[in-house]
């Protein structure tokens, strides 16, 4: 297997490559750092214990190298009040200023973690983990900026359509 093991409370990691295909891709694109996550979630003692362990796969630049997705996952951090809306809605609705719906590879182990390397404006109270079938379109990565008084420079991806969250896991924090 390419990569190897990984558990989510060792950093993450980003990489920088150029498009060597030539078919006029950004020279310096972003690959995402967490192409595949499993997410396993059970109940210890009363409390909700969290095993994230992933299968990191080599990035490469080629555009014509395809990876197995069946168990990649991305993150979606949100307020316990926004994931009821979200739940209900059946998808993560585009923001309204944005527009875009937001998205990172990694999956934050504590609520205080997300919220300054994403520079939310509010406490999480938990994420999706969000399978990457579902999403509709590439996402555009970046370097979240500062914002909120939090320092940001968590990676964060977007999109400008809904995210439907069938095969979704929401994960509370405790």
């Amino acid at each position: 297997m390419p990569g190897g093991l990984l558990h989510i409370f060792e950093s993450a990691q980003s990489q920088q490559t150029s498009n060597s295909t030539g078919n006029g891709g950004a020279v310096g694109a972003f690959v995402a750092p967490a192409v595949g996550v499993e997410v396993g979630i059970g109940v210890v003692l009363g409390q909700i214990g969290i095993a994230i362990v992933g299968m990191f796969p080599s990035a490469t630049a080629s555009d014509d190298t395809t990876q197995d997705t069946s168990q990649a996952y991305v993150f979606h951090f949100t307020t316990a009040a926004n994931a009821a809306a979200i739940l209900a809605n059946g998808q993560i609705n585009v923001g309204a200023t944005s527009g875009l719906a937001w998205v990172t590879p990694s999956p934050y182990p504590t609520a205080a973690l997300a919220q300054s390397q994403l520079a939310l404006p509010a406490t999480p109270g938990g994420f999706f983990a969000i399978p990457v079938q579902n999403l509709q379109t590439p996402l555009s990565w970046s370097t979240a900026p500062p914002a909120y008084n939090q320092p940001g420079g968590g990676v964060e991806g977007t999109t400008p359509v809904a995210i439907p969250i069938q095969g979704a896991i929401w994960v509370p924090f405790q």
